[in-house]
């Protein structure tokens, strides 16, 4: 550490050394550190993506091979990439789930959710942001919003009003389905949150606590969803998450749920860790039933009055494609609960029990 305390002076053909104050020697201490610290925040901001973002080009199967149609889409996005969507339009009079999934792999990790929405009724629009699946270009975190608000302008394209457009995001996902939500916040439709943070600044302080001191420089607003959420007014927002929940912390979801004051909303506990969610598929499958009905023209959508031209009774509910998996029946919804944090003194509500406020909180 002699460099901290000796000057170095280049006199002739020679080096004469000379000691320096402590006062000084202080200063370069502070300045080798604020050093590091810039070179280290500059790296992390220039691979901001790369720390976030771990897509997959592979693709195994698509729900093509579950022996379904469904129209292999093709969008441009902003920076002129094409990306990839698997459409499957909805029954007439139905509502369509624009899918949207997390940091990981693709959209083949969504087909259980597809083949879940589909099976109650729903049109679904699955999403793979520009970088994963067989979308072009590279994934950036910006590109995946911008993607999804170029598939919600193809649905309205489509014929699909905006109030139909049931906005799904899992993960990061849900961070992108706020985004969007506040983007189109004309539409008033409802979104569901799954597994989603409060923001990624949050999430990095839990998982990179190392790096705590630079991440508000990366990090700082981006896919803030709290924030988010205090400014959009959606029809319902369902949020969905699990105490085993190993990435996003249940404790993040539960802040989401309370900083929501827009409007109806509901949470459900489910089960099983972060890309486990569905491992009952009966839980999760009674939780959507009970929130939202078959088809979305159940007495339990609350997005869309008779008085509007949609479903408002259980006649008017088109039949879905496919019988729901086990356990899926209505005559047996998940029951509420008063608060999502209580269950007869548990720290956490059973898996699939039903909180909320508001039209539609809980199957009557």
């Amino acid at each position: 550490m002699s460099w901290l305390t000796k000057g170095f002076y280049l006199r002739g053909g020679g080096v004469e050394v000379k000691k320096i104050g402590p006062g000084k020697a202080v200063l370069r201490v502070v300045l080798a550190v604020l050093l590091l610290y810039l070179l280290m925040a500059a790296g992390l901001l220039f691979f901001k993506n790369r720390l976030v973002l771990y897509p997959s080009r592979d693709i195994e199967s698509n729900i093509g091979r579950i022996g379904w149609e469904f129209e292999d889409v093709w969008l441009e996005g902003a920076g002129g990439n094409k990306f990839n969507c698997w459409y499957l339009p909805a029954p007439e009079g139905a509502p369509t789930v624009l899918l949207l999934h997390g940091n990981s792999g693709n959209l083949e990790l969504m087909i259980g959710r597809i083949i879940m929405w589909h099976k109650l009724g729903y049109g679904i629009l699955g999403v793979d942001y520009e970088g994963f699946g067989h979308s072009e270009g590279r994934a950036t975190l910006e590109a995946a919003v911008a993607d999804a608000e170029v598939a919600f302008d193809f649905l309205v394209a489509r014929g699909v009003p905006p109030e139909r457009i049931l906005i799904h995001g899992f993960s990061l996902g849900g961070g992108v389905a706020a985004q969007l939500a506040w983007a189109k916040r004309a539409h008033h439709g409802p979104v569901v949150l799954e597994g989603t943070f409060t923001s990624l600044l949050d999430t990095g302080r839990i998982k990179f606590p190392f790096l705590r001191p630079m991440l508000p420089l990366v990090l700082g607003g981006t896919y803030d969803t709290l924030a988010t959420l205090k400014k959009i007014t959606p029809s319902f927002i369902l949020f969905l998450h699990s105490p085993d929940d190993e990435i996003v912390p249940f404790e993040l979801g539960l802040k989401n749920f309370e900083a929501y004051d827009g409007g109806p909303k509901a949470f459900v506990t489910l089960e099983g860790a972060h890309m486990d969610f569905m491992s009952n598929q009966g839980t999760y499958s009674r939780s959507l039933e009970a929130v939202f009905g078959r088809g979305g023209g159940t007495k339990n959508w609350p997005f869309y009055s008779r008085s509007d031209g949609g479903g408002g009774g259980d006649d008017d509910a088109p039949e879905p494609p496919a019988d729901p998996p086990p356990g899926s029946s209505a005559d047996h919804p998940p029951g509420p609960s008063a608060d999502p944090r209580d269950s007869g003194g548990d720290p956490a509500p059973a898996a699939g029990s039903v909180a909320g406020t508001g039209t539609g909180a809980a199957a009557d």
